[in-house]
């Protein structure tokens, strides 16, 4: 501390004998400096990896799964596999993963260019079985008995320089009724985007 007080007091008298033009000239260098590092900062450092999962709600009886996954970095990555699962917590630890369809990647290319989003809507393609629907937290609500259960999205992707990587993050809590319909859905985010580089585990 008693060095940096020194060198302080040693600045300090140097810029009161400084002409004023010449403090005129370091104070346009100084700024200078913190432009460049701000240029510096902004072009290879921030976000220079962001991958945002997003929930989305849209109008209408559907309650199926609707996210977003939007680009926020400053290259191109190229998506490897995109699926929902549903996770249970029990002594089995097991994994449950319904045949289904995901609309919103083109179909020609999974390549998803800095700047850019892809809508994702999510199709079961078969009714649920009761012993899947029975594997859920029974709960009682307003509507009756639900089973509840957590809805994972899993993502792997690719950079431009060939680093790879793969998240899965718990996102909606879906209540199934017995006959396995879909009758109540929350999602886990509440609205905050997630940045997919920083899941720091897969659950």
């Amino acid at each position: 501390m008693k060095v940096f007080s020194k060198a302080t007091a040693v600045m300090r008298r140097t810029y009161k004998n400084l002409t004023f033009n010449e403090k005129l000239t370091l104070i346009f260098s100084l700024v200078a400096i913190f432009l460049s590092y701000a240029s510096f900062h902004w072009t290879y450092l921030k976000d220079k990896s962001v991958l945002h999962l997003v929930s989305v709600d849209t109008l209408g009886l559907s309650l199926e799964p609707q996210f977003a996954i939007v680009n926020g970095g400053k290259s191109d990555i190229l998506l490897t596999s995109l699926s929902c699962t549903f996770h249970y917590d029990d002594k089995t630890k097991s994994v449950s993963h319904p045949a289904q369809t995901i609309e919103g990647i083109e179909s020609d290319s999974s390549l998803l260019p800095s700047g850019k989003a892809f809508h994702c809507k999510v199709k079961f393609i078969k009714n649920f079985t009761k012993s899947f629907v029975q594997k859920g937290e029974l709960e009682s609500t307003e509507g009756g008995e639900l089973y509840k259960h957590d809805m994972h999205v899993n993502i792997s992707w690719i950079e431009m320089d060939g680093t790879s990587f793969s998240k899965s993050v718990k996102f909606i809590r879906y209540g199934l009724n017995e006959k396995g319909e879909i009758r109540q859905k929350a999602p886990l985010t509440y609205g905050k985007p997630i940045n997919l580089y920083k899941v720091k585990t897969m659950d």
